[in-house]
């Protein structure tokens, strides 16, 4: 099978979203070997001096519609067989672009209120002020009574 294939150069850290590639050639019938899956197929690239295949790192593919990372396979003669694996953030990142959802992290949101091991423990107190029924206690001297609570996890 024959399919059209960029091949690019990725300097984007793999956990990003939006991915800062640049393209190095396209292949408008490039082989996909046949015992492959659409997750993880196996391109085989005719070597040629236009491009330099060491610095191909990305590749996206038009009939599958998904990006994916390269990892170098075998060398026969003037080709080479590479794998790629998924980018599911850059291949799916118009279907949750614009979704909203809860984020357990975030580097410029934090919420108290969700549970994160990766942040250090600070001591942030909620005080909280309830009037208790005056029947209940004694008024003191200054015609009221403190109870002091302190909870938390050690």
């Amino acid at each position: 099978m024959a399919v059209e294939v960029k091949l690019y150069n990725n300097q984007s850290d793999p956990r990003k979203a939006h991915k800062s590639i640049s393209l190095l050639k396209t292949i408008s019938d490039c082989q996909i070997a046949e015992d492959c899956t659409i997750e993880n197929p196996r391109l085989i690239l005719q070597l040629d001096s236009s491009v330099d295949i060491a610095k191909c790192n990305y590749c996206y593919i038009s009939n599958f519609k998904r990006y994916y990372f390269l990892r170098p396979g075998i060398i026969s003669g003037d080709e080479m067989e590479v794998i790629g694996d998924t980018d599911v953030l850059m291949s799916f990142y118009a279907s949750f672009s614009n979704s909203s959802c809860v984020a357990e992290r975030s580097t410029s949101n934090y919420n108290p209120e969700l549970p994160d091991e990766m942040l250090p423990f600070k001591s942030q107190p909620k005080i909280i002020y309830r009037k208790l029924a005056s029947a209940a206690f004694t008024p003191g001297a200054n015609s009221g009574s403190y109870i002091l609570c302190v909870g938390g996890k050690n």
